[in-house]
């Protein structure tokens, strides 16, 4: 939107160290100073929601029951996750979960510049949601988070502020979902020293930290909304491969939805 970043704020079109500019660079910086967003990292794209609510079970409880939940949760069956921008306009997400045996991992997400604490908290859920699709267990998961407008944007799919992050948010939850693995969103309070939500901010501020490699991640993505990414499928299209089939797996074809949902390789 108009007003939320400033020219100085891309990266892509910023000065560097490595000699002289090329016409090609004045004429990013032409644009960065023109240009009233950062597209950088892509443009949301809106569309008509189909009314449908989150696939799953969303919990938001009064805030002592919420904690009282968050520190019963058992160690293999939640991932927390966590948005952050900080005061130079970049932000990014994290997650972070518990194994059975009780030591703690977590992700990183740097997102750049141009996105707001509200798009780094969605990421994160939907980080985490791919995080439990990958995991090889049968139980179901509950993704903690502690912002509610996040959690309020994943009730609805219609237009508006998020909606493609919410509408992939829901396309996972629906592959756990048919998986037989109920997810579960979860509030939590923030700052209140539970050690997951802690766990997850670190992550996000870490990912805040770093830059995000936008370029790559912006190839890839346009790729596979195209449908020419380097993937079996395609590649069998071009007659760059005899078989359409995944390689890694038993799958008669190496798709788009196959590789982001179902491959486990």
């Amino acid at each position: 939107m108009p007003g939320i970043t400033t020219p100085g704020n891309r990266l892509w079109a910023e000065p560097h160290s490595r000699g002289p500019w090329s016409l090609g660079q004045h004429l990013a910086r032409q644009l960065a100073n023109i240009l009233p967003a950062d597209p950088s990292a892509g443009l949301e794209s809106a569309g008509r929601g189909d009314g449908s609510g989150f696939p799953g079970q969303i919990i938001v409880q009064a805030t002592d029951d919420a904690l009282t939940a968050a520190r019963t949760i058992q160690p293999g069956s939640a991932i927390w996750s966590d948005g952050s921008r900080l005061e130079n306009g970049r932000s990014g997400a994290g997650i972070a979960w518990q194994e059975p045996c009780g030591e703690w991992r977590a992700r990183s997400f740097p997102l750049g510049k141009g996105r707001e604490v509200f798009d780094a908290e969605l990421v994160g859920v939907v980080q985490a949601l791919q995080a439990a699709l990958k995991m090889d267990d049968s139980v179901p998961i509950t993704i903690l988070l502690d912002s509610q407008a996040a959690i309020a944007r994943l009730r609805h799919t219609q237009a508006g502020p998020g909606q493609e992050l919410t509408l992939r948010a829901h396309a996972v939850a629906r592959a756990l979902q048919e998986g037989g693995r109920e997810p579960i969103v979860q509030w939590v309070p923030g700052h209140a020293g539970i050690e997951g939500n802690e766990k997850a901010d670190e992550a996000a501020k870490l990912a805040a930290s770093r830059l995000a490699s936008s370029k790559p991640l912006a190839t890839r993505f346009f790729q596979l909304k195209s449908g020419h990414a380097a993937i079996g499928a395609h590649l069998h299209r071009i007659h760059a491969r005899d078989s359409p089939a995944c390689e890694k797996g038993d799958a008669p074809a190496e798709t788009v939805h196959h590789v982001l949902f179902e491959c486990r390789e």
